[in-house]
């Protein structure tokens, strides 16, 4: 099969001024410039600058369509995530190609579907804001089908045959052992605080001992103590001091006062359980999907790599095209 070797042209470089925004960050002559460049020939599409920019405005529109006019913010999400934009195009054009040849491409009617759900019934005033056009946003709509096709019918059926059993019962000893079981301690604290606070904390366990009070009640007649909401804590997440205490409690039981500087405490163990992972049958369905999530994966980045060696296009080949240090954006 004849491979689609990338071509990098020898096209001169030229700079395109985004308009500026309003955002305050930015000084009222600072502008977003993109260093345009074709990158790549594949799949007889020349890839450049401007297309990645347009994907990665398409992205951000997406994500964040508050923010479409914040240069800054535009100019930081460029720096950030144009490298990987453009992996993921060129694997789009691989995923077309191989799409091609299996016959499987997205009808008029399901790309305007998807155009109207981006943005809305009247896309062309919000296509004006991004600075695309119609044609090129229907192409990218019409890319992101065609490989959401072929990659989850594909990846996601050849995924299904790896989930199994026998992983799904490793998957929950790994969470067995990440997860152990620990004590969960529900429980009450009394503060009692002031001149008295000793005095009244005694008075009050006194009282709490005999069944004289309710350990709800003692506020009400100690003006020294308050009553803290009910605590829910691991065992890990208690200080050593509080654990020290509650461990030596029964449930219902109550301390006796314990000093901490000018501070009186009286802890309540209102109960004790132990928190851990359900059953194994119950958690099937979890563990099912985790597995299918993760063999997905497995075979989406499968795929692409076949792809890329299906066509010859090396990490080594794109960065002989590509420099490292390629710098395509800046603010002026």
């Amino acid at each position: 099969m004849k491979k689609l070797i990338p071509l990098i042209l020898s096209i001169p470089l030229f700079a395109v001024e985004l308009a500026p925004s309003n955002d305050f960050s930015m000084g009222p002559d600072e502008h977003l410039i993109v260093h345009n460049r074709v990158l790549l020939k594949i799949n007889n599409k020349h890839l450049s600058v401007m297309d990645v920019v347009r994907k990665m405005d398409l992205i951000f529109y997406q994500q964040y369509p508050q923010l479409i006019h914040s240069t800054p913010l535009r100019y930081q999400f460029y720096q950030a995530n144009w490298q990987a934009v453009l992996s993921a195009m060129i694997d789009d054009q691989l995923i077309l190609a191989d799409a091609k040849d299996k016959h499987i491409d997205a009808s008029d009617g399901e790309v305007r579907e998807a155009m109207e759900r981006v943005f809305g019934r009247d896309p062309v005033l919000k296509l004006d804001e991004l600075h695309v056009t119609f044609a090129e946003a229907y192409e990218m709509l019409k890319t992101d089908i065609i490989v959401q096709k072929l990659t989850g019918g594909m990846v996601h059926a050849k995924a299904m045959t790896g989930v199994n059993p026998k992983k799904m019962k490793k998957l929950y000893e790994q969470k067995c052992i990440e997860n152990p079981p620990q004590e969960l301690f529900h429980y009450h604290v009394l503060s009692f605080r002031g001149e008295r606070a000793p005095e009244a904390a005694i008075e009050a366990h006194k009282l709490l001992q005999s069944g004289q009070i309710t350990f709800a009640a003692i506020p009400e007649q100690f003006p020294e103590a308050t009553l803290s909401n009910e605590y829910t804590r691991t065992a890990n997440e208690l200080s050593l001091a509080h654990k020290t205490v509650l461990s030596g409690l029964n449930e219902g039981g109550v301390s006796a006062p314990v000093q901490r500087k000018e501070v009186c405490y009286l802890f309540k163990l209102d109960g004790l359980e132990k928190k851990e992972l359900p059953p194994f049958n119950q958690m099937e369905r979890e563990l099912k999907n985790e597995v299918l999530e993760q063999e997905i994966v497995e075979y989406n980045m499968k795929y692409r790599t076949w792809l890329r060696e299906r066509y010859g296009l090396t990490d080594k080949h794109l960065s002989s095209l590509i420099p490292n240090d390629l710098q395509p954006f800046a603010l002026r």
